[in-house]
């Protein structure tokens, strides 16, 4: 939900607090929970249309691709020096 416990409309800075969670930045001016607006990923840079209140079903597989190519460096007894 993206109203204060009081029920106020958030800002676009408390908004962008709570896309940390999501590993998500906005692209645009966050208007209400029903409004569509543009997000990215921040670690493929991945575009999402959707409405804030529907954050929850943005699944972005880079983390998952991240994490099933550690575990196969990491079986095959390899150090990555740099991060995926």
């Amino acid at each position: 939900m993206n109203y204060s416990k009081k029920g106020i409309k958030l800002t676009n800075q408390e908004y962008d607090l709570r896309l940390l969670e999501y590993k998500l930045k906005r692209l645009e001016d966050y208007i209400d929970s029903k409004t569509s607006i543009k997000h990215v990923c921040i670690n493929c840079n991945k575009i999402f249309r959707v409405k804030p209140k529907e954050l929850n079903r943005i699944n972005c597989d880079c983390f998952l691709k991240g994490a099933e190519y550690k575990k196969n460096i990491y079986n095959k007894n390899i150090v990555p020096i740099e991060n995926y």
